[in-house]
């Protein structure tokens, strides 16, 4: 349950001021949005979770920045006091911690542009089963056969306004990921540069350990190269 332990945090009673502020007009400024141009914008989304079939409870929420190059860096406060960073750059993956960052994997940039999905692509996948409104814009509900859904907008293209996570098709939720406001606007690139840290792979090498461990030769094979790729064209922290 990685993706739980990394999520991001802020305290209740700060969140509870948060949100009410996020959640005015977004409607309005979703309607204003005609052009599925890629563009930059930012998202602040509720993270809930369920233990052993309880119901979902909040658990914090995630800030994030999306470039429209397809750079990002996401921010998760969880309401437990802790905090992380994530963030995509052209050169990779990393988790930010402290002044370092931690190499995860590949970002492929290029690829992820070129699946920008229109209304049409979305409506007519075979996983589609219906829309919904996130956040005050349509989404088209996307369906995995192992169980959960993905919700996107031509508007904010591969990354989508709300996830929800199943252990298998038909169980209930273990969790959901949602945004409250999708706010499409520029910002610097300072906002979302990492390169003036150095990097540590400890992160990636962990990871490499585990696909390694699962059978995952393909994959591991790619990442050690990414890996190297790293080590010879990058400042880094570690052997």
């Amino acid at each position: 349950m990685k993706l739980r332990i990394l999520s991001l945090v802020v305290f209740i009673s700060g969140f509870a001021l948060l949100a009410g502020s996020l959640i005015k007009d977004r409607k309005a400024k979703a309607i204003a949005l005609e052009s599925t141009e890629a563009r930059s914008f930012v998202i602040h989304s509720l993270v809930s979770s369920s233990e052993n079939g309880d119901p979902l409870t909040p658990q914090g929420f995630h800030v994030r920045a999306v470039s429209a190059t397809g750079e990002w860096k996401e921010t998760r406060y969880s309401f437990d006091g802790r905090v992380s960073t994530l963030a995509g750059t052209k050169d990779g993956i990393y988790v930010i911690s402290g002044k370092s960052k931690h190499l995860y994997g590949q970002n492929k940039i290029e690829l992820i542009n070129n699946l920008m999905r229109s209304e049409e692509e979305l409506r007519n996948n075979p996983q589609f089963v219906g829309t919904e409104e996130v956040a005050g814009i349509k989404t088209y509900v996307l369906r995995h056969k192992m169980g959960g859904e993905a919700y996107y907008s031509p508007l904010t293209g591969v990354t989508p306004l709300k996830l929800v996570l199943r252990d298998n098709m038909g169980s209930p939720p273990v969790m959901v990921i949602e945004a409250l406001s999708v706010e499409f606007r520029a910002f610097s690139d300072k906002d979302i540069n990492i390169d003036n840290l150095p990097i540590e792979l400890d992160v990636a090498k962990a990871r490499l350990e585990s696909l390694k461990s699962a059978g995952a030769s393909q994959q591991a094979q790619k990442l050690e190269q990414f890996i190297e790729e790293i080590r010879a064209k990058a400042k880094y922290i570690g052997k």
